[in-house]
Formats: C-alpha cells, structure tokens, sequence
C-alpha cells in the first residue's frame, strides 16, 4: 500500500511538471515579442504639430468680430487645460483701432471665444519638417471654419529628449494665409507667428 502511494505522487509530480513546462512555452514567446512592439524603431516618427499665433482681420463665418486672436496648438499634451490649446478670441474694433496678441484696444469689444475642434487630417508636415500646411475645416460650436494656412521654417531647429527617450524637434516658423474671410495680419518682417514640431523614438 505504501508503495502505491508512493508511486501516486510521483505520477502527480511528473504531471505537474508536464503543465509548467508546457505554459513557459506558450508565454516565452509572448515576453520575447513585448519589447520590440512597445519601443518601435530609432527614429521613427510619433506625431507631426503645428503651433500658430497670429491675428485675423476680418470676417469668420458664424463668429461675431473684426478682429480674432488665432491660438492653435494641435499638440493637445501641451494643453493648460482642456481646450486651451485652439481657440479664437474675437473683437469688435471701431475704424483705427487694433487687436494685438498681448493688447487690446479700449476701443475694442470683446465678442466671445470660439474653441476649435480639429482632427489630424486638418493639418500636415513635410518630410523634411521645412514647411506645413492646415487646410482643413475646423467647427467651433456652430460655426464652420476654413482654414488655408502656409507654415515655413525659420531660424535654427531645436532638439529635446524627455524622460522616456522621444525626440522634441522643434523649427520656429512663419504663418500666412486665410481663416475662412480673415487674413493673417503680416507681422514686421523676420518676425515668426508659429511653430512646426515633430516627435520622434530616440
């Protein structure tokens, strides 16, 4: 009787054995597939944004104003709070008086804020980061937004590595175009309104 105990356990130990190695077989694959996937190739891009600060003269479509401080920031990680990162601010000015982005008129009256919905189809960045463009429509509560804008790089690129190993490449740039009926207010020449940036795997 002992001895077929004893033999018992032995078959349950062998049987024991037989399932763990099988479920290491079938998870060894699975831990060796994880890093490859998660990490992605050096230099592979993560996302392409755009960043414009200007101001709009003239009409937008189903917003009240004459005069629009345009805050576009598509990287929405960088946002204050949600929202903040695209909107219009928009003003009433009587004839000679002007918006800034940092002053305003007395003889402007402000008309409200429009906050942006976009997605990425809405804006692209070249290859070569030199230049972009946000040709897309854009809806603020109601209202329909046309954008036709053109970003073209300035300066010198900047390049920052966070705790998690992605590349911030940054190029200062200059904006122009169209927001549906306003247009860009030109700025003093050399002076950049806007930013193209691009997120890479370190």
């Amino acid at each position: 009787m002992v001895r077929m105990m004893g033999s018992s356990r032995a078959a349950r130990r062998a049987t024991g054995l037989v399932a763990t190695l099988a479920w290491v077989a079938l998870l060894a694959p699975t831990a060796s597939a994880s890093p490859a996937t998660s990490t992605g190739p050096r230099g592979q891009v993560i996302a392409d944004h755009v960043e414009v600060f200007a101001v709009l003269d003239g009409r937008l479509d189903d917003v009240m104003g004459n005069q629009h401080r345009l805050m576009l920031q598509t990287d929405r990680s960088s946002a204050s709070w949600p929202g903040s990162n695209a909107r219009i601010l928009s003003y009433y000015c009587t004839a000679g008086a002007r918006v800034t982005m940092s002053w305003t008129s007395s003889r402007c009256i402000s008309r409200g804020t429009s906050y942006l919905r976009y997605d990425d189809g809405d804006y692209r960045v070249s290859p070569t980061m030199r230049t972009a463009v946000v040709d897309g429509t854009m809806e603020a509560g109601r209202a329909r937004i046309a954008f036709d804008l053109t970003l073209v790089a300035q300066g010198s690129r900047t390049s920052t590595r966070d705790d998690q190993g992605r590349i911030r490449r940054v190029w200062p740039a200059r904006a122009w175009g169209r927001v549906d009926d306003a247009a860009i207010r030109p700025d003093a020449p050399g002076k950049r309104n806007a930013m193209i940036v691009r997120v890479e795997r370190g």
